[in-house]
């Protein structure tokens, strides 16, 4: 299978319905495809798209080698658009999809096919739409003339506009089962151990686990967790600390800081005694502990959302706070 017919294996299911409906002559103009990050809605998305516009689809899938696939391999296909967060001036990329940006898929759908046949539009994350881009949508959700096809990623449908949800058809692409993810993952993951400590940490999502892994982010988590061991010990400074964390990237710590707090919990509550983990060892409260993972969630909401927070001072101070948990 050639690379721009790929979709991964716990998304077949989802990608026989839609065909299903393509060929039943069923398929809405406008699907929202939700699901978790990091399980691969934003290929899943491309591919369908290709299969779209793609001349002679073979075995359910797009061909790859028609005129059409070669404009979208070139990303000169005059019908297609893709509309996604922008890289910024300072090199960062802006948390919210404008309405200049969406004006451009206005006036994309009130043209004819250049190609004699679908147009098809992208727009990932749909959350990230502000009021007036979202707004600015709604028309051509409504009449989008013919052969025109919306296909909207969102990984918070609950952050989409009401208006733009109910002019969709919900597509859900769940979190894949386990087994499923552990078979993939295991080509690029051969060391049992590293998988499923990723897995564990990533809460079950394998394109995060693969990133963590290039990243070598296994080796960054074993040190946090002896950095924060320290930290409760008062062995550290957490302004020495946070220097260090900002290389890996906030939100991936503040996630995997929120995945490894729960775990920990877990085996809290279910007293396992082979892992008596850190939460016994330094006797800290466990509402404590439950008090300070919702600081790690509402510390990424800040980073995901438009508010664009000094990173620095964020880590500071959430390790400041981690230091105090054993003095308070």
């Amino acid at each position: 299978m050639n690379e721009s017919a790929f979709i991964y294996p716990w998304q077949q299911d989802s990608w026989d319905y839609l065909l299903q409906q393509l060929e039943q002559q069923r398929l809405p103009h406008a699907l929202l495809l939700q699901g978790p990050t990091g399980c691969g809605i934003e290929k899943f998305a491309d591919v369908f798209a290709r299969y779209l516009l793609c001349e002679q689809p073979a075995s359910g899938f797009p061909c790859g080698n028609c005129s059409q696939c070669h404009l979208l391999d070139a990303q000169t296909h005059p019908d297609f658009i893709r509309v996604s967060l922008e890289q910024r001036d300072d090199g960062k990329v802006a948390k919210v999809i404008k309405v200049d940006q969406i004006r451009k898929v206005v006036d994309f759908v009130t043209h004819t096919s250049l190609q004699g046949g679908r147009r098809v539009i992208v727009i990932e994350p749909a959350e990230a739409m502000n009021p007036n881009a979202a707004n600015a949508l709604l028309k051509s959700l409504e009449e989008p003339g013919s052969n025109t096809q919306f296909l909207l990623i969102a990984h918070y449908p609950a952050k989409v506009m009401a208006t733009i949800r109910s002019r969709c058809q919900r597509v859900e692409l769940p979190q894949p089962p386990k087994d499923v993810v552990d078979q993939w993952l295991a080509t690029y993951i051969t060391d049992d151990k590293v998988r499923q400590r990723l897995l564990g940490m990533s809460g079950g999502s394998p394109l995060l686990a693969l990133e963590w892994q290039e990243l070598e982010f296994n080796d960054a988590i074993g040190e946090m967790v002896t950095g924060l061991k320290q930290l409760l010990a008062g062995e550290q400074s957490p302004l020495t600390m946070a220097s260090t964390w900002l290389d890996v990237g906030m939100v991936n710590v503040v996630t995997w800081w929120w995945r490894w707090l729960l775990l920990e919990v877990k085996h809290l509550v279910q007293n396992s005694p082979e892992r008596p983990g850190f939460i016994r060892q330094f006797g800290l409260s466990e509402q404590r502990v439950l008090g300070f993972m919702q600081q790690l969630l509402t510390a990424r909401q800040q980073l995901e959302s438009t508010a664009n927070p000094n990173e620095q001072l964020l880590v500071e101070s959430l390790l400041i706070d981690w230091a105090n948990l054993r003095n308070r």
